[in-house]
């Protein structure tokens, strides 16, 4: 995450934001928007983690372990991250970043889906491949929510009192 929020910031690279509507960060301070990639992965690591424990509650799995498992797959979404960069230059380059910021998130969920399905080792039940990917969309909105109802309101302040 600190390679991607480096890369981000000195290619001039609009953060993959489009879920939180802070593309103004980026434009008022480009270093901090660069940091929020980092805290929004740990923001959404710990989210995951505490969803995991209350949709999946009948597993035998603690919060530490899920945080644990879900910090493996968010280093591998930041190295996917890392990997898509020279698809966001090209996407910048033919004006079309967005559609290929919102491919991102995509993939992201599909990863985030399939690290479920094997931890969980839904292979044989349609029930348990449904519970995830219900799991996967409500986490992604719930962090969605918490980017714009929490976070942006407090990056906002402290823009307002610099």
């Amino acid at each position: 995450a600190g390679l991607c929020s480096y890369l981000y910031k000195h290619l001039d690279l609009k953060t993959i934001l489009a879920a939180t509507r802070m593309h103004e960060l980026n434009d008022q301070n480009p270093t901090v928007a660069s940091k929020y990639l980092a805290i929004r992965n740990v923001i959404f690591c710990v989210i995951c983690s505490l969803g995991d424990k209350l949709f999946f509650f009948n597993r035998e799995h603690t919060v530490p372990e899920l945080i644990v498992t879900n910090t493996y797959a968010f280093a591998e979404i930041s190295f996917l991250q890392l990997l898509f960069i020279p698809v966001l230059l090209l996407g910048r380059h033919f004006h079309v970043d967005n559609f290929f910021k919102e491919l991102f998130v995509a993939t992201a969920l599909v990863y985030l889906f399939i690290v479920r399905y094997q931890f969980y080792q839904a292979k044989a039940s349609i029930k348990m491949t449904i519970k995830i990917a219900v799991a996967v969309s409500v986490y992604f909105v719930i962090a969605s929510l918490v980017a714009i109802k929490i976070v942006r309101p407090i990056l906002a302040l402290y823009f307002e009192t610099r």
